[in-house]
């Protein structure tokens, strides 16, 4: 394979460009991930805890 110092310009321009986009939209792709996972399981928790209350108000209501 020939050295990237022996490619013509634009070759070596495309081989770095494209590069420099993989990495930007892997890094944006890594970084969306992170946030929607820590939001998905911080309105689970909302939503399990709206439940558990719902249930022991239904409970209690029929204890009662």
């Amino acid at each position: 394979m020939k050295k990237l110092n022996d490619l013509k310009i634009g070759v070596r321009l495309s081989i770095v460009m494209g590069s420099v986009i993989v990495l930007i939209f892997s890094v944006l792709g890594i970084y969306i991930y992170i946030i929607q996972r820590d939001k998905i399981y911080a309105d689970m928790d909302v939503n399990m805890t709206e439940q558990v209350n719902d249930l022991c108000k239904l409970v209690q209501l029929q204890i009662k």
